[in-house]
């Protein structure tokens, strides 16, 4: 029988490389790809499955803004170098370039008509550029301090562009007189985001002082402030006729709650909490709030959304978490909640390092991914997208679920997801729902997370849910249990030994405290506290006693007036000895006094 012979060069049918670093992005006119910072290069990716369709590397430089036309043919970007470049995408060249500004550019923000391209600098200045030329067109200065946020008007008639800094004001420039409108001034803190109403005479201001501001343009009036109670970073306004403003009708009809009028606007608002939330601008009320955060929870790293966008055509909304992952969201009906989001796809920018990758499932169709952070990334090879991370919103995802002992291996991994009493919840969840069968390899798996001290509490808290919910009985009849067993119980030995030492070692930094007088020992702090128990319980007694003699002193002053002058120096010089009895106690003393008054 001939030898099998396996094949020396391999191609690469479709690869998931990391693609955003975190800072600016700039998404299609059409949704169908984004342009990432990814340090210091663009990455081109595809927005359905993340495969990156093209690179733009630009001279080793970070890159601060990015900026799209609406014909999605020109990308511009900028960077610390001050260095305004414009790319042609069909081609990947660089075909014009200029120095812009003396500090780095903030933010970018394009025309509708693609002619004009607006930037914003760190030093407060904000400069609209003609986009064939070269040359500046408006220079606008002003603000003082960083301009974070910039933002033509959408309407190609109304020649209006408003600048947001982080001086917590909000200016609108006439692009035909060049001259400031007005300057709105009702944020107490950095302005992050703007929006305009669909129809155009509304402008909706987002900042960190957890508010936003409506404002009336045509006399640039103030209208309304609605309390988020939440630092924001995006705010979005819902067309009509899509499916976001389509199911809020319907949750309006089916909670019994008519509109306010034609006047009302419904925008999204995203931030630190990382949960998205609709509201109603006329009621200034929340509508819908998530439940729950999608975004991976970790110390190891910020927590919630950076940035938003309402994609075109009815894409839904995208969000952008601190730990360089696009998440997509869609409304849709569901029979217990009358409105309802659902994470229709995650997009993961940056795995930090991969140090294993195993595949799952029956036809090997997912790809479980393990870098050096504390989630594990499922990925479904037909999308490279990602199925699920160490969050576990499984009831999301639109294809099948995992396997239970699939779900069971992500919940072990996630533990470092999790709260002690969630992580209960689900752990036994998932056990209840594994067969006896899979339990030898769940076993496998705890025998080699428990070799490495990093997930040695793992497997530890999977062994313990396992005892607890399985009987002796069942577990010796999972197939060589006592060869698993066996190579777990020295490295257990190991991790309770190191606990141990470790706690053993904590005494000496409470010993050097001690003898440094920074802390006091239990002993000495539980006779304090009787110390002060008693001193209190004294001082009560006192109180007592000299409440008494002074009533009885009166009651005797009462029944002989006669002998007020002798007497009184007599009382005088008792209340005086009692007051000595009690020195140091000042609140005493004056009770004493005014009792005698």
């Amino acid at each position: 029988m001939a030898a099998l012979t396996l094949k020396k060069n391999y191609r690469c049918v479709p690869s998931l490389e990391q693609f955003y670093t975190g800072g600016p992005f700039a998404v299609s006119s059409d949704g169908s790809f984004i342009a990432c910072a990814c340090d210091e290069s663009i990455r081109i990716v595809d927005s359905s499955n993340a495969s990156i369709r093209s690179t733009i590397d630009s001279d080793s430089e970070a890159h601060t803004a990015l900026a799209l036309s609406p014909d999605d043919k020109l990308l511009f970007s900028a960077g610390h170098s001050h260095q305004i470049r414009v790319w042609d995408l069909s081609t990947l060249n660089n075909v014009r370039s200029w120095k812009g500004h003396n500090s780095p550019v903030m933010a970018m923000a394009c025309h509708v008509s693609g002619g004009l391209l607006a930037t914003a600098g760190a030093d407060g200045n904000v400069f609209v550029w003609d986009v064939d030329g070269g040359f500046c067109t408006h220079s606008f200065k002003g603000h003082k301090g960083v301009v974070s946020s910039i933002m033509f008007h959408p309407d190609p008639d109304k020649l209006l562009f408003f600048s947001g800094g982080a001086d917590a004001t909000v200016r609108v420039w006439d692009l035909l007189t060049k001259e400031c409108l007005a300057t709105l001034r009702k944020h107490e803190s950095a302005v992050t985001s703007m929006a305009i109403s669909e129809d155009g005479w509304i402008l909706l201001t987002a900042g960190r002082d957890k508010v936003v501001n409506l404002w009336d343009l045509h006399d640039c009036g103030f209208k309304k402030t609605v309390l988020t109670y939440e630092v924001l970073e995006a705010v979005c306004t819902i067309r009509s006729g899509s499916p976001f403003a389509s199911s809020l009708a319907l949750f309006s009809q089916q909670s019994g709650k008519k509109a306010s009028g034609s006047s009302e606007i419904h925008f999204i608002t995203v931030g630190e909490r990382g949960i998205v939330r609709i509201w109603n601008s006329e009621r200034a009320v929340c509508l819908f709030e998530q439940k729950s955060s999608d975004i991976t929870d970790s110390s190891d790293m910020d927590r919630g959304f950076t940035s938003a966008v309402m994609l075109p055509f009815d894409q839904g909304l995208l969000c952008v978490t601190a730990d360089q992952q696009f998440l997509f969201y869609s409304p849709v009906e569901h029979p217990e909640e009358m409105f309802k989001l659902i994470l229709s796809r995650r997009l993961v920018g940056y795995n930090e390092e991969i140090v294993d990758m195993k595949f799952l499932g029956e036809e090997e169709q997912f790809l479980a991914v393990a870098t050096n952070l504390e989630q594990v990334n499922v990925l479904i090879l037909t999308y490279l997208n990602i199925f699920c991370t160490g969050s576990l919103h499984l009831e999301d995802v639109r294809s099948e679920p995992p396997p239970p002992l699939l779900y069971c291996v992500y919940i072990s991994y996630s533990l470092v997801l999790c709260r002690k009493r969630e992580a209960e919840n689900q752990m036994d969840k998932a056990l209840n729902a594994i067969g006896k069968g899979e339990f030898r390899l769940l076993f496998e798996y705890v025998r080699e997370w428990n070799t490495k001290p990093k997930l040695c509490h793992v497997a530890q808290f999977v062994l313990f849910r396992v005892f607890s919910i399985l009987p002796p009985t069942e577990i010796i009849e999972v197939k060589g249990i006592g060869e698993l067993l066996e190579g777990l119980i020295p490295y257990s030995h190991r991790h309770f030994s190191r606990i141990d030492r470790h706690v053993r070692s904590t005494f000496l930094l409470d010993y050097t405290l001690t003898g440094m007088s920074v802390i006091e020992p239990e002993n000495n702090a539980k006779e304090r506290e009787e110390d002060e128990s008693l001193m209190h319980s004294d001082v009560k007694d006192m109180d007592d006693m000299i409440l008494t003699e002074n009533f009885d002193s009166e009651q005797k002053q009462t029944s002989e007036e006669p002998k007020v002058s002798s007497k009184k120096r007599k009382s005088k010089k008792s209340k005086e000895s009692s007051s000595k009895k009690v020195k140091g106690v000042a609140y005493t003393k004056v009770d004493a006094i005014s009792l005698q008054a």
